[in-house]
C-alpha cells in the first residue's frame, strides 16, 4: 500500500523579514514600546507574538494606551496620529478576530 502525502505549498512574501532579539525580562517592555514607535517600524506592519491569549490582551491594552497617550501629550492633547495596535488570538470572538485580521491586511 502506497502512502499518499498531501502536497503543501507555502509561498512567503518577498518583503517578509523575520527578526528576534533576546533581552533580559526587565528591558523587554521598554524596548518593545520604543521599537513600535520608530518611524521605519510605524511605516510598515509588525506582528509581535506572545505566549498566551491573556498576555496578548494585557499588552494590547497597555501598548495601545501608552503609545496613544505619549503621542497625544506631545501635540498638546490634539487627536494623536494613528498608530494601530490590534490584537489577534484564538480565544477571541470569530467576528472580532476576522475584523482584526482584515485591519492588519489593509
Amino acid at each position: 500500500v502506497e502512502e499518499k502525502k498531501p502536497l503543501v505549498s507555502h509561498e512567503l512574501p518577498t518583503k517578509l523579514s523575520n527578526y528576534y532579539l533576546q533581552l533580559p525580562a526587565t528591558e523587554r517592555f521598554g524596548f518593545l514600546r520604543h521599537f513600535l514607535q520608530v518611524p521605519e517600524v510605524r511605516n510598515g506592519k509588525t506582528i509581535v507574538f506572545f505566549l498566551t491569549c491573556a498576555t496578548v490582551d494585557y499588552f494590547h491594552v497597555l501598548l495601545r494606551d501608552l503609545i496613544d497617550l505619549r503621542r497625544a501629550s506631545k501635540k498638546g492633547n490634539k487627536k494623536p496620529d494613528v498608530i494601530r495596535i490590534e490584537k489577534l488570538h484564538g480565544q477571541m470572538d470569530p467576528t472580532a478576530r476576522s475584523r482584526a485580521y482584515e485591519k492588519f491586511c489593509k
